[in-house]
């Protein structure tokens, strides 16, 4: 379930407790329980919500938009990169659409380099949009393959 806009939440924290927190919770304790990881898509600035989900034992985020307000990948792996991991971040609304292979080989080689040790699934910010010119879909999936995170 979307839970932010580009700009930020669209429910409060409170009302997140009261709908969600304990069927979120209960959810990810089933998977544990199985040995499974928890991979949940909430899209947009959902920034405010990433410690409750944590705690609730959330595993991996799905989708990084990082042109939403506080999603910015770095602040993303500096603050919480410790407990959880992250799916996306290659903007599909503006990076794959409007930008060339080499800025998206050097914003793939940035991404590698914040998470030298895992913890990120790269790929599109949410659905690639209808107009991306492939070269640059290429562009990120080709050079996720071969480049290498600096040491």
């Amino acid at each position: 379930r979307d839970s932010g806009s580009q700009l930020g939440p669209v429910i409060s924290p409170k009302d997140f407790e009261e709908l969600f927190a304990e069927k979120y919770r209960l959810l990810f304790e089933l998977g544990h329980r199985f040995g499974a990881r928890n991979i949940m898509h909430c899209c947009g600035s959902v920034r405010a919500f990433i410690p409750r989900l944590i705690d609730l034992g959330l595993d991996i985020l799905d989708v990084i938009q990082v042109s939403a307000v506080g999603m910015e990948i770095e602040g993303l792996r500096n603050d919480f990169g410790n407990d959880l991991s992250f799916c996306g971040s290659m903007c599909v609304q503006s990076t794959l659409l409007h930008d060339g292979p080499d800025y998206i080989r050097s914003e793939v080689q940035r991404r590698l380099d914040l998470f030298p040790d895992g913890g990120l699934i790269l790929g599109p910010s949410h659905a690639i949009q209808a107009g991306t010119p492939l070269e640059n879909v290429l562009a990120m999936y080709e050079s996720a393959k071969t480049q290498q995170p600096a040491r």
